[in-house]
């Protein structure tokens, strides 16, 4: 074989090797990119957040929900009463061996007087953060949320959510803001946000991985620093209240928040109180297009409407 042979030869082995090199790593490259794309990657107020399966089976549940009924109940994802379910270290990792996530319910806007922390003599304006009841709910009272004493007994009961195990809290009442600035409590909407923060920073301090989502108040993102100490949102009523279905001004401004808070890469739940097939039908078509968890139910939460 003559020089210039062996040489064009030469050429022809280091072409083709470059070739195949250079594919390698665009499929490397690509196939990368798709598993990464199941998370949600970004600076500042974005997180990096597993999404979740497309049918994700939300329930939420703050009556009977024990661990038999947990353990035997198909599910991805639950919201319960921590005091309610009784469930134990052992129990929530159980729950984890069948890829059961578990938040606990923690209303954080109102005293609720079935609590341990509720004294007999507790009454409103005894202690002076309790306010007067929910007329909506029997024995539910509006706080003073930003009372160094409340905020005590709220820590002391996310401690030990946390030391139980579960995966995240599911904060409620964060909409009490508004109650006190109709009462002319102007700080009341960035205490609200304030105390969530604070909520989050204490909890992620102890485990990193631990999930806050807060119900309502959406509105709340546009406060300095409350999207970023979030993990999601809950949502009640978007665009049914009951069986009614609501004109879309009266959701709009939610929506878009909702939108927002997805599009940063957490989850959101939506939470529907209908009990007609087809507006559960349609309440769930609406929410899998926006590719928000939804879960329906009755108001009482003590049992699942899922057809």
């Amino acid at each position: 074989m003559s020089k210039r042979s062996r040489i064009l030869n030469f050429h022809r082995k280091y072409c083709r090797a470059l070739y195949i090199f250079m594919v390698s790593l665009i499929v490397a490259t690509l196939l990368f990119s798709c598993s990464f794309s199941n998370y949600c990657v970004a600076e500042d107020d974005q997180k990096v957040v597993s999404k979740p399966k497309p049918e994700t089976r939300l329930v939420f549940i703050l009556q009977g929900a024990d661990y038999e009924i947990l353990s035997s109940s198909p599910f991805d994802m639950a919201i319960i009463d921590p005091d309610d379910s009784g469930l134990n270290i052992a129990d929530i990792k159980s729950l984890h061996s069948q890829n059961k996530k578990v938040f606990a319910y923690l209303s954080i806007g109102e005293a609720e007087n079935y609590r341990y922390y509720w004294q007999k003599d507790w009454k409103t304006g005894n202690p002076d953060f309790v306010e007067k009841e929910n007329i909506n709910w029997d024995g539910n009272y509006k706080v003073m949320y930003w009372d160094k004493e409340w905020q005590k007994i709220v820590f002391a009961m996310l401690s030990k959510i946390i030391e139980t195990g579960y995966d995240g809290v599911y904060l409620d009442v964060v909409d009490a803001y508004r109650y006190f600035e109709e009462l002319g409590y102007v700080n009341a909407r960035q205490q609200m946000s304030d105390f969530v923060i604070s909520i989050s920073k204490y909890s992620k301090s102890i485990n990193a991985n631990f999930l806050i989502i807060p119900q309502n108040a959406e509105e709340l993102i546009e406060s300095e620093g409350y999207l970023a100490a979030i993990d999601g949102a809950g949502r009640e009523s978007l665009w049914y209240l009951y069986d009614t279905l609501q004109d879309e001004d009266d959701f709009a401004d939610s929506l878009a928040y909702l939108d927002r808070i997805k599009a940063s890469g957490r989850l959101v739940f939506v939470i529907s109180y209908c009990s007609k097939v087809e507006n559960i039908k349609d309440f769930k078509k609406l929410a899998r297009k926006h590719g928000f968890i939804s879960f329906v139910g009755s108001k009482e939460l003590d049992h699942i409407l899922n057809p």
